[in-house]
């Protein structure tokens, strides 16, 4: 009986260190084997399996000290990527994204110390902590199960190594980590689109307005303010998820109407994001660097690269370039040095009394009144670019429009009113959908405001989506793609913007295929400031 029990008990164990160390096989194997790839173990647990049989010959004993780092690393790896398989769609890479530990540990608890270098080193020194631990866990577990194995295993063990290595190398780690592994483990875009909600709107004829003939250092669009909206989870699930189409053809009838009428004319459609779920910085530099920014490792040697973007475009035609980013808290100088912004407002530069809400701690029309407050002093031509925070999960505090926007004052308004507030949570939610829909209205909401406010006439603006909503808000099957919008009121302007894949309204335009990069959006905006036909397709700025 207790040999029965013991047998049961290695059994036991087995299995639940198979899950611990290779459960990111259960989310999209790239292999495409299924979920039973999860019982084949990691080709580096049998070789640590082999170091721990080895260490019980005499003067060998470090070999198992050594496994110690080594599991633990790997139960760290294998929640890292299974984390990111299933809400980024990406591998995970503790080189570059352990480096954000800080930034996450700050959100969740409030306070900019674990930014700071001391708030890291604690972070660093506790991740090594943990990671010996649970090697040591591991390892007892592992000795366990291994001892009745001889010597005599241990070709077999690397042979099963091996061949693993051989059939499926997009699902080893070792290869994953060294770039090996597929870099999106679910498609971009599916062969099959979701069903699409049919929204309509009327194709508008416009005017074309006659500017005066003068010098221009942006001609094509007689230097004229431009300003970009970057809409926090602003999916294409607004078009293809059941429980947000109805509610979004509504939203959309109401917007086309709203703006037309004040005069604005739009061209709406999708571009397809370099994020899924989260991680808004990679669309927000792909933007404005006119790179498809699919990893850290990426977005992190940009600022070192010495290459021109968007910025520079704009900084040379004299234009006054603010960056409205309430989510981020600060940024160093080399990073400033590439994104050439004259004015900067991060988290604590908008003097924001009221209450915390949602991820960037106010809502989109404070920030957006503050932008607009400093903007409408200036005299030069303004680039502007806005990344909108009250969208963001869990959606469950969502501000709600306050018509007159002088009320706003330092945000204190939001502590006894206006505030809708949705049964969800960071990992559950009854009301995903209301909170989700309820956040994309307001932001858009707000912009919509903002353009009435402080928007000057000859003026072109962009809305574009960051990255979809993560699951479950978003379907399995969703796209990468995202919804933008070109708006202006001289509708010249917008007739030079490509027609394959942009309607003529708020309500964008589907398309079979794919949908092109979010990183065209740098390219179109500079053919339209220097006035270049569309067919230039130079990558530089």
């Amino acid at each position: 009986m207790n040999s029965r029990l013991k047998t049961l008990t290695s059994v036991v164990f087995l299995f639940l260190l198979l899950i611990m160390t290779g459960s990111f096989r259960l989310v999209a194997p790239g292999a495409g084997l299924g979920a039973g790839l999860v019982l084949l173990p990691i080709p580096e647990l049998l070789v640590i399996t082999v170091l721990l049989i080895l260490s019980r010959r005499e003067g060998f004993a470090w070999l198992g000290w050594l496994s110690l780092p080594l599991l633990g690393g790997i139960l760290v790896w294998n929640g890292g990527e299974s984390f990111y398989r299933y809400f980024y769609r990406e591998s995970f890479s503790p080189f570059s994204d352990l480096q954000l530990l800080g930034g996450l540990a700050s959100m969740l608890t409030g306070t900019g110390f674990w930014m700071s270098r001391a708030g890291g080193l604690l972070l660093g020194l506790l991740l090594f902590i943990l990671v010996l631990l649970l090697g040591y866990l591991l390892s007892r577990w592992l000795k366990r199960i291994s001892a009745g194995l001889g010597r005599s295993w241990i070709p077999g063990l690397l042979l099963v190594a091996l061949v693993q290595v051989v059939l499926i190398p997009g699902e080893v780690p070792a290869f994953i980590l060294a770039g090996g592994g597929p870099r999106t483990v679910m498609p971009a875009v599916y062969a099959e689109e979701p069903a699409v909600v049919a929204l309509t709107a009327p194709e508008t004829e416009t005017e074309t307005e006659i500017i005066p003939s003068r010098q221009y250092a942006l001609p094509g669009i007689a230097d004229a303010d431009v300003h970009i909206f970057i809409i926090e989870s602003y999916g294409h699930t607004l078009f293809t998820n059941q429980a947000h189409r109805e509610a979004a053809e509504e939203l959309y009838s109401a917007l086309d109407r709203e703006l037309q009428t004040q005069g604005w004319r739009m061209r709406s459609g999708f571009m397809r994001s370099p994020a899924f779920g989260g991680r808004s910085w990679l669309a927000d530099a792909s933007i404005l660097t006119g790179i498809q920014i699919h990893d850290q490792e990426l977005y992190d040697s940009l600022p070192a690269s010495g290459g021109r973007n968007i910025t520079h475009l704009f900084e040379d035609a004299g234009y006054f370039r603010l960056l409205a980013a309430p989510g981020t808290r600060q940024a160093d100088d080399q990073w400033r040095s590439f994104y050439r912004f004259d004015r900067y407002l991060f988290r604590y530069d908008f003097d924001y009394q009221g209450p915390f809400v949602s991820f960037g701690a106010m809502p989109d029309q404070f920030l957006l009144y503050r932008s607009g407050e400093l903007l409408k002093t200036l005299e030069r031509p303004v680039f502007a670019v806005y990344t909108l925070v009250s969208s963001h999960v869990p959606f469950e505090v969502i501000p709600e429009y306050v018509p007159d926007w002088e009320l706003l004052g330092d945000g204190r308004i939001f502590e006894d009113a206006y505030l809708q507030r949705f049964n969800n949570n960071w990992l559950s939610g009854n009301e995903y959908p209301e909170g989700f829909m309820a956040g994309i209205t307001y932001s858009l909401e707000s912009i919509a405001g903002y353009l009435e406010r402080y928007v000057a006439d000859d003026a072109l603006a962009v809305i574009i989506g960051d990255h979809q909503p993560r699951i479950p808000i978003s379907e399995r099957s969703s796209t990468y793609s995202v919804p933008v919008h070109f708006i202006s009121r001289r509708p010249e302007l917008l007739t030079k913007l490509p027609d394959d894949y942009l309607s003529t309204s708020f309500i964008p335009k589907e398309i079979e295929g794919e949908h092109p990069e979010m990183a065209e959006l740098a390219f179109l905006l500079r053919d339209l400031a220097r006035g270049r036909s569309a067919a230039d397709t130079s990558r530089a700025f």
